[in-house]
């Protein structure tokens, strides 16, 4: 995830940074990451785009499919993705 965030992200010539923190709590592992990119809601690209295509954004969908919660929200123009796994 925080590949496509450079690859994608990081392309209009500004500075940006990722932040990624990683807390381990009981038996659950929770990611999250926040960067300062143009706004993208990985959660519902996938629902939008070729959702009957099970290879298409093949990144996402395998993360999103081994969490037990995969949230995305746009605060303060920072995306924040918490994936609890």
């Amino acid at each position: 995830m925080a590949g496509n965030i450079v690859d994608y992200g990081f392309d209009d010539g500004k500075k940006h940074f990722v932040d990624i923190r990683v807390l381990i709590k009981d038996e659950q592992i929770i990611i999250r990451i926040r960067d300062d990119c143009r706004a993208f809601n990985p959660k519902k690209w996938v629902e939008i785009h070729n959702p009957e295509d099970p290879f298409a954004h093949i990144g996402i969908r395998i993360v999103k499919k081994m969490s037990t919660e995969f949230e995305y929200v746009n605060a303060l123009k920072l995306n924040n993705l918490i994936i609890k796994i």
